[in-house]
């Protein structure tokens, strides 16, 4: 039989070789020959050089297409292919744990956790859904005007959503649920749009309490350099929040979630359940706190200022049962997504509402420094208490470089023949002029004697307080003026330096803590405002104790006692218990002075030491009057028997 695709067959064992171009053909001129002519043989005909190289060029250009792509696939589209896969799976996320609560010493709830609800928009859902730039303007300019808030801000918001940077943006956080259910019928059709719930802090209303418990913020870049934080996790910022947050923020949980490609959840699954945080309970006392508030703002009203500070003290342990700042600033801000532009209002307020004067505010001390330089004098025996001094109004001094040159230091009146309780009680500049700088004949303390006293007294250092942002204070020395400002040290800076003016500085906390000493006869606590840790209590620390002889100690307290008695704080006098104490008006050089004061009460056995400032409050009178509806509120709430 006849093979029908014999025609067809190759011959394999042929060992003739086939060059590449035998397998094309011009068929145009293959026309031309007879088929039989053919037979037999091979026709050849050599492929143009140009072919060859627009091979070569379409081959390039493949490749260059092909490489291209790809780039633009792992950086433009990586992310949200990235966010893709990853919604394609099992997923663990953070479940953080309730924050404890802050309770004040009377259980008042001051910091508790609530419900709130941020808006976000998942990228990975955005890029499926097709919405142009109007209607996704439109969007945001809606949601703005439902939340009350800026269009431009929240136009912003959208842009950096769509930018795809982000697997998942914030557009809303901390919503209520009231502000939640006025959005929901205008994100209902946007499948791109989640709503997730979270905890949040919400704060006793009283800005008084603002420095004390501080506020919460999510968890920056910084942060997670100094600490094992989670991304998106709330820690404190400021405050008991910022101190105590390692108790106070418990310990996350983890939650697996099974997830669709399209972003659904399937099934969850908590495989570590969070601990919840440790409550903290503070030694303020709520009713105290928002009274002294309320009495600084009315005295600050009268003397038209702005700032002032109060600082509570129990001389018998070092707690602080009230700490006032003015003015100050919601914290609830905070906690329910403070803006830039309201943050930016905050941070550039003159008044400086973020600023805790308590424990950061660095003052000249003015005469609230003389109780501890009389007792420096005595405890390196320059003076008895019985020594005089006559003040006729100022001492002068002539320089030691030219004796035309006279300089004079004044004091705040002529007092007479005055001995070390008189000069308490009445402030005498004179006679610390005398003890501390020496004053014809008379050797006085100079400045290192006053450096290691004060320091004893715990100025120019921290106290130590539970709270954070605390200063130092300044006690000037000749090394620090020449380093700082390039001069020489003169005996007029020691003058100065005896009456609390010149360089030297302190916060009103160390002038609360140096009262102390005088109020419980020799101890200086490290205040606290906290005062149990969940069911542990918090121990006193002392700072020093019995670095000054008794004696010295009771000389100085009784002329603080009689200070009150005929001195310059008089206006305490007709007061229930009895009350001693030292007033001060600092010199600021600026049209007005500050107003101080600092004491203890009861005198005999003292339970609360009271030190309050008025910036630029001009006389001491109004310090002193605002302290005795202090110690009346103080009094009112802790009743003596």
């Amino acid at each position: 039989m006849k093979d029908p695709f014999k025609k067809f067959r190759i011959n394999i064992s042929s060992r003739e070789h086939i060059e590449p171009e035998e397998i094309f053909f011009d068929s145009a001129k293959l026309r031309q020959f007879d088929e039989e002519a053919m037979e037999g043989e091979k026709i050849e005909k050599p492929i143009s050089p140009l072919v060859f190289l627009l091979f070569e060029i379409l081959q390039i250009a493949v490749i260059v297409f092909v490489g291209s792509y790809s780039a633009y696939i792992v950086i433009a589209k990586g992310g949200g292919y990235t966010a893709e896969a990853q919604d394609n799976s099992s997923r663990a996320s953070l479940v953080f744990a309730e924050r404890g609560l802050i309770y004040s010493s009377d259980g008042i709830v001051l910091a508790r956790n609530e419900t709130y609800f941020d808006l976000f928009i998942k990228s990975a859902k955005l890029e499926k859904y097709i919405i142009d730039d109007k209607d996704f303007f439109e969007l945001s300019n809606s949601l703005a005007i439902a939340l009350n808030e800026d269009a431009e801000d929240m136009r912003k918001k959208f842009l950096n959503a769509k930018s795809k940077s982000f697997s998942e943006y914030a557009i809303v956080k901390g919503a209520s649920k009231e502000e939640i259910k006025k959005i929901e019928s205008i994100i209902i059709e946007y499948p791109f749009f989640e709503i997730s719930e979270a905890l949040r802090r919400g704060y006793h209303p009283d800005i008084s309490f603002s420095y004390i418990l501080g506020y919460t913020g999510e968890v920056t870049a910084s942060d997670l350099l100094f600490k094992e934080y989670s991304r998106g996790e709330r820690v404190g910022k400021a405050g008991v929040e910022a101190f105590y947050d390692d108790a106070l923020r418990g310990e996350p949980g983890i939650l697996i979630k099974e997830i669709d490609s399209t972003g659904n959840v399937l099934g969850q699954e908590l495989s570590k359940e969070p601990r919840r945080g440790v409550d903290i309970t503070l030694h303020v006392n709520e009713e105290l706190q928002s009274r002294v508030h309320e009495i600084l703002k009315k005295h600050a009203r009268v003397l038209d200022v702005d700032h002032a500070v109060a600082v509570l003290m129990d001389p018998r342990d070092g707690r602080v049962v009230s700490i006032i700042s003015m003015p100050g600033f919601d914290s609830n801000l905070f906690e329910r997504g403070i803006t830039q532009g309201e943050f930016e209002e905050l941070v550039n307020d003159p008044k400086r509402p973020l600023f805790n004067r308590a424990i950061g505010g660095e003052y000249p001390s003015g005469s609230t420094i003389k109780p501890i330089i009389a007792v420096a004098a005595l405890e390196e025996e320059l003076v008895t208490p019985e020594f005089l001094v006559y003040s006729a109004g100022a001492i002068e001094v002539r320089s030691v470089y030219n004796a035309d040159v006279v300089y004079e230091f004044k004091d705040w009146k002529a007092h007479g023949w005055t001995d070390m309780r008189k000069a308490i009680a009445d402030s005498v500049n004179v006679y610390f002029y005398t003890i501390g700088g020496g004053y014809k004949g008379q050797e006085g303390l100079g400045i290192r004697n006053i450096e290691k006293y004060l320091k004893k007294f715990n100025w120019g250092e921290k106290t130590g307080i539970d709270l954070p942002g605390e200063q130092s204070g300044l006690i000037p020395t000749p090394k620090w003026k020449k380093e700082t400002k390039g001069e020489n040290w003169y005996i007029g800076d020691t003058y100065l330096a005896s009456i609390g003016q010149g360089d030297i500085l302190a916060t009103p906390l160390q002038i609360a803590v140096s009262t102390v000493v005088f109020a419980n006869k020799g101890t200086i606590f490290s205040p606290r405002v906290a005062s149990m840790i969940g069911e542990e209590r918090i121990v006193p620390k002392i700072i020093n104790k019995d670095f000054s002889d008794q004696k010295n100690i009771e000389v100085v307290r009784e002329g603080m006692r009689r200070m009150v008695e005929s001195g310059s704080g008089v206006f305490l006098a007709d007061f229930p218990y009895e009350i001693a104490g030292k007033t001060g008006t600092a010199q600021t050089g600026r049209a007005r002075n500050h107003a101080w004061f600092t004491g203890f009460a009861p005198y005999d056995d003292a339970e609360i030491v009271v030190t309050v400032l008025f910036e630029e409050g001009e006389k001491s009178d109004y310090a002193v009057r605002a302290a005795k509806e202090i110690f009346e509120a103080y009094f009112d709430i802790y009743p003596q028997g």
